[in-house]
């Protein structure tokens, strides 16, 4: 998610862990509903990428 310019640090407003990673499992399940896909499938994807995306800008 670094890749696209998403940051858990930014996400949860906190440095500490938890909150970084509750911001993570909170923002994979609401973008994998909005691509209707599990937030299990959208994570393993991501990883399988391993940082090779790019956000499309218009």
């Amino acid at each position: 998610m670094n890749a696209l310019g998403w940051s858990t640090r930014e996400a949860a407003g906190r440095r500490d862990w938890p909150s970084r990673y509750a911001a993570y499992v909170s923002t994979m399940h609401a973008l994998a509903g909005e691509f209707g896909v599990t937030a299990e499938w959208l994570e393993w994807l991501l990883f399988d990428l391993n940082g090779q995306v790019r956000a499309e800008t218009s």
